[in-house]
């Protein structure tokens, strides 16, 4: 593969990355503690780490084994943390692609729910059957038999993300 042609592929990716990256500096800010607050019990932390980021899920076209549909789900590896972000809209599909991909669900921390909209949250049962015990991030503002659902499948507790200002 030329250089020129692995420029392409990376650019595409790039309104992803700068998109994630934003919203991220948009409400962290208001996770983190000033000075003499006290942390709550699921305060992010930013750390300089390394990881690989792998999309799962996306309309455009991204990986010849995959579907491609509307909606979203990427992996993020770090070195001590996998974790699911949104899984997109089709269960169906979002398990072909884990499966096409190698990904191994059982080994997936935490998952983290960006919106109740169907396109991001539709292949959450896949993971929930292979992970019961997964931890799930979402916003507090989801609908009630999201949630319900959600705590039905993962017996343990069900961590909210408020993101109230």
């Amino acid at each position: 593969m030329g250089r020129l042609t692995e420029v392409s592929r990376l650019s595409k990716w790039l309104p992803v990355a700068v998109a994630v990256v934003a919203i991220t500096a948009i409400l962290l800010p208001r996770y983190l503690p000033r000075d003499g607050q006290e942390t709550h019990q699921h305060a992010l932390t930013l750390e300089e780490c390394s990881g690989t980021l792998t999309i799962l899920y996306d309309n455009n076209p991204f990986e010849e084994s995959c579907v491609s549909e509307w909606g979203f789900s990427c992996l993020v590896e770090l070195e001590d943390k996998t974790i699911l972000f949104d899984t997109g809209g089709d269960p169906e599909v979002f398990a072909h692609n884990i499966e096409a991909l190698g990904v191994d669900v059982t080994e997936i921390d935490c998952v983290v729910l960006s919106h109740e909209h169907w396109d991001h949250v539709g292949g959450i049962d896949v993971v929930l059957d292979a992970n019961p015990d997964v931890s799930v991030y979402l916003p507090e503002t989801f609908p009630y038999h999201i949630k319900s659902n959600t705590r039905a499948s993962a017996p343990t507790s069900l961590p909210t993300l408020s993101l109230s200002t």
